[in-house]
């Protein structure tokens, strides 16, 4: 497996900070395994969400990875988070082209064109979205939007 993440960089990232990044990772991922769940995440996220502790503080991020579920899943993934919402505060961080999401509301003049970071707060059961940054789809550079 981490040899196929080390395949995914492209070859002139290979020798930058990405690959020592990727393989400091990979390091700490070995020292401190963390739990993996097969299955489909859809399904999986609920009981997942709803066992964590709520004296922990939970962060559910993802990056490109909303354009490869269907527009039902996409609908579904925001129903399950705002049902969590509603029972306990989290963060919801996302990274992705807001063009091939259709989960979120386009007329808030988000930029279409390059993927941006979009927070999502839940506290005491309200929803807070903010967009954070402009980014690149590699990490390469990312513009933090000012308030």
């Amino acid at each position: 497996h981490c040899s196929w993440l080390k395949a995914l960089l492209w070859p002139q990232e290979k020798n930058n900070t990405r690959l020592y990044n990727l393989t400091n990772a990979i390091y700490q991922a070995k020292l401190h395994r963390p739990k993996v769940y097969k299955g489909d995440a859809i399904n999986l996220l609920p009981d997942i969400l709803y066992n964590i502790p709520l004296t922990d503080t939970l962060i559910v991020y993802n990056t490109h990875t909303l354009n490869q579920f269907a527009e039902t899943e996409q609908v579904r993934l925001n129903q399950i988070m705002d049902n969590v919402g509603k029972r306990r505060n989290f963060y919801w961080v996302s990274s992705e082209y807001r063009s091939s999401v259709n989960i979120f509301d386009k007329s808030k003049g988000l930029d279409t064109l390059r993927p941006t970071l979009l927070l999502s707060t839940f506290t005491n059961g309200e929803r807070f979205d903010e967009t954070l940054a402009k980014c690149h789809h590699h990490g390469a550079w990312l513009e933090w939007l000012s308030k």
